[in-house]
């Protein structure tokens, strides 16, 4: 009898209990979509889809498990018969797969599954590399793929493994041997296995192959060019670069990002394979184990620093026999993540993480190696320019075009389009943390953390002038996809006792956390470090860097702190002389806006901003002059003086647009809307909020986002009011403001997350 995949036994046994794709659906408590996937076989079912299959299906309890193996695709033989009661235990018609039996399910790769059975389905298709960085499961996926594909290759399916094969002399030999034939006679190995193939329709995996890539590469063109229904399914760390050549890039598994976290509970989670291996890896050596919202978080944190990488999660999976996943997170330093070791039936190269890098590792050459190390030096990834420049003294540029290509080949680096166009250079961090520790070990170490710290001194100083200017939103985007290196620099800055260039690069950073409203970070990375700064570096920068934690302060509801600082900044740019007027002028616009808000007396509020006004007017200083406007058109509001407040906002907005800067002008465009809110103008209110919004989005201040949605709020609430006394013309437009009104209630709670 014909061979029967699971989806076609399903599908035939369904029929004959009546059932409709949706109907058994809803009886397993899934989609039907996954249903019509499962019987299509471009799927298989999780374990409790099956094991709820086996329930409906009637199937004997002795029989349950051996029947979940057979849905998950992890049998031993080919079923063949669909009117057998239990075909999974047929014997007939498998002596065409050759895999070896796994111990452990697959998890997480019915996409890539149906993906590269889609590939070799083509019949343009001949050699698929499953390509990827150590530890991702080639292997596991290449046997996952065998067992769903291996009835369109009628002649044979056969797995080699080449991981301990050393001479490349022994690669034909080796797979002459899987395929159950005896060594050459009179013939070579390659002659003796071309003619063991010949036209026959046949699948061979070559696994492991990277470490014997040109021998293998050569000996697979011959074998496709002479073996005309080949088709060839090769694992490696490493493209082979051969023409026809189809690579598919084997990824992490999924782990929920920053956003899915906030809403993730445990009914959730299991839709995430990164959480699901790690659950069933920990219920293999602790039974009693399960995802609770105690620690839910604490495995998403383990399975983040692992990147994800399937043989980090088993590795680490197994320390839950020893302690909590809190506790596991708390130990997860470089020298335990790398050096975990795995249960006994591992091969020697997966033993630890750190021996399945080290066999990348030591393909690669001494320049490779070299440039490899230094790039660990970065924090959140690079682009090639930043490289180029930061080791422009080591590698010439068109040498380091092809190492980093190299590397990307050898997946040990990561490529992805950035944001400003230039594409990210960047390595897993299980891989990062083994080349630092190469770095440490090597004589480069010095030269590394000085030249990414020169770079990122430099652009620092770039962007604290540029900050406030026409390429604004450049700069803040700069910073923010930089910010790991800037902290990088900062505490390599601070561990050399450089306090100049420390407060230049916070005052940089410090810009970024405030419009993200990230005030603690700022306030914290400030008072650790404070102690050292004060008293021995009285500049310029310092005094501004104050005035920004000032700033901050304002936000964070604490005006008394803000005000002693801007007292300090005071005190210190007058010690500076008449060459820091533009920091005296700054301090002194801050105070009076604190006071006029925090303690209400304008007269001396007001003193203070004229004559910070006057210093910046002598400097020509358009960014402060900008900032004493908006501070007297807000201490003039609180007066009672609207007109007034309007004219400043005004001059202030047309000195912001000058600047083209756009957190300035949004700061503009609030007031006026807040002087045109409590002058009744409701409709000129909502455009000035709605401008304020959009700026605020732009450059990514937090703060005024909210606020601006809840000024919008309170004008269209207002209109509603007033239009609900007018005839049935106004009905239509109290709905659509209700509507809007709740479209921004949505959106401000989003912002409180």
């Amino acid at each position: 009898m014909d061979a029967i995949s699971f989806g076609e036994w399903l599908r035939r046994n369904r029929r004959s209990l009546g059932l409709t794709q949706a109907q058994l659906a809803g009886k397993v408590n899934c989609a039907t979509i996954t249903l019509r996937k499962i019987e299509a076989e471009e799927r298989k079912p999780s374990a409790q889809i099956a094991e709820q299959l086996a329930h409906i299906l009637e199937i004997p309890d002795i029989e349950h498990n051996v029947f979940v193996n057979f849905a998950r695709g992890d049998w031993h033989m080919v079923p063949a018969g669909g009117k057998a009661n239990y075909p999974w235990h047929s014997t007939t018609a498998t002596n065409n797969i050759h895999i070896p039996a796994r111990l452990t399910t697959l998890v997480g790769r019915d996409n890539d599954i149906s993906s590269v059975k889609i590939l070799l389905s083509d019949s343009n298709v001949r050699l698929v590399t499953l390509a990827g960085p150590p530890g991702v499961g080639k292997t596991h996926l290449s046997q996952g793929i065998a067992h769903a594909i291996h009835q369109q290759f009628p002649e044979g399916v056969f797995f080699v493994s080449l991981a301990s094969i050393k001479g490349e002399n022994l690669i034909a030999a080796t797979i002459l041997k899987s395929l159950g034939m005896k060594g050459p006679t009179t013939k070579s190995s390659l002659e003796s296995l071309i003619h063991a193939v010949a036209d026959k329709q046949t699948l061979l995996i070559l696994d492991n192959i990277e470490h014997l890539i040109k021998p293998a590469s050569k000996l697979i063109y011959k074998l496709l060019m002479a073996c005309p229904r080949l088709k060839i399914l090769a694992t490696s760390r490493e493209v082979l670069r051969l023409n026809g050549e189809q690579v598919y890039p084997v990824l992490p598994l999924e782990i929920p990002t920053e956003l899915q976290l906030k809403s993730l509970d445990i009914n959730t989670a299991s839709q995430f394979s990164a959480l699901a291996l790690f659950t069933e890896r920990a219920r293999a050596v602790q039974p009693t184990f399960s995802l609770n919202q105690e620690n839910l978080q604490a495995v998403v944190k383990i399975c983040e620093q692992l990147d994800g990488l399937p043989l980090a999660i088993e590795l680490l999976a197994t320390r839950i026999k020893l302690m909590t996943p809190q506790v596991l997170l708390s130990h997860m330093n470089r020298q335990f993540i790398l050096t975990v070791k795995a249960p006994r039936p591992f091969p020697p190269h997966q033993e630890t993480l750190s021996l399945a890098i080290q066999r990348s590792y030591d393909l690669l050459t001494a320049s490779e190696k070299r440039l490899l190390t230094l790039l660990s030096v970065f924090s959140g990834g690079v682009s090639l320019s930043m490289v180029e420049r930061t080791f422009s003294a080591i590698f010439q540029p068109d040498e380091l075009n092809d190492l980093i290509t190299s590397l990307l080949d050898k997946s040990l680096l990561q490529s992805k389009s950035g944001l400003l166009a230039e594409h990210r250079l960047s390595m897993f961090n299980t891989i990062n943390l083994f080349a630092t520790e190469q770095l440490a070990n090597s004589g480069d170490f010095a030269t590394a953390r000085q030249c990414h710290f020169h770079y990122f001194h430099n652009m620092a100083e770039t962007a604290y002038r540029e900050i406030h200017h026409s390429d604004q939103l450049k700069w803040i985007s700069q910073i923010d996809i930089e910010q790991d290196n800037f902290k990088a620099a900062l505490e390599y800055a601070l561990s050399i006792n450089n306090l100049p260039a420390s407060i230049i690069i916070l005052n940089t950073l410090g810009w970024l956390w405030f419009l993200s409203g990230n005030y603690s970070e700022l306030v914290t990375w400030f008072e650790k470090n404070n102690s050292r700064m004060v008293g021995n570096y009285s500049t310029e920068q310092y005094a501004a860097l104050l005035n920004l934690i000032a700033q901050s302060m304002i936000y964070m509801g604490e005006p008394d702190r803000a005000r002693s600082l801007l007292k300090d900044s005071l005190v210190i740019a007058a010690r500076l002389g008449e060459n820091n007027d533009d920091v005296i002028a700054d301090a002194m616009s801050l105070f009076g806006f604190i006071m006029s808000v925090a303690s209400g007396r304008m007269p001396k509020a007001r003193f203070f901003i004229e004559q910070a006004l006057t210093l910046h007017q002598k400097i020509e200083d358009t960014h402060g002059m900008a900032m004493d406007y908006i501070h007297l058109a807000c201490l003039l509001n609180r007066d009672g003086q609207l007109l007034a407040a309007v004219f400043m906002a005004e001059n202030s907005l047309q000195l912001f647009k000058q600047l083209n800067d756009m957190w300035g002008q949004a700061r503009c465009y609030q007031m006026l809307g807040q002087l045109s809110l409590g002058s009744g103008q409701l409709t000129r209110a909502s455009w000035f909020f709605n401008q304020q919004h959009e700026l605020d989005v732009l450059v990514g201040f937090t703060h005024g986002q909210r606020s601006a949605l809840a000024s919008l709020r309170k004008s269209i609430d207002q209109q509603g009011e007033i239009f609900q006394d007018k005839s049935s013309r106004g009905t239509h437009t109290v709905a659509n403001l209700d509507y809007e009104i709740k479209e921004i209630s949505s959106k401000l709670a989003l912002y409180m997350l």
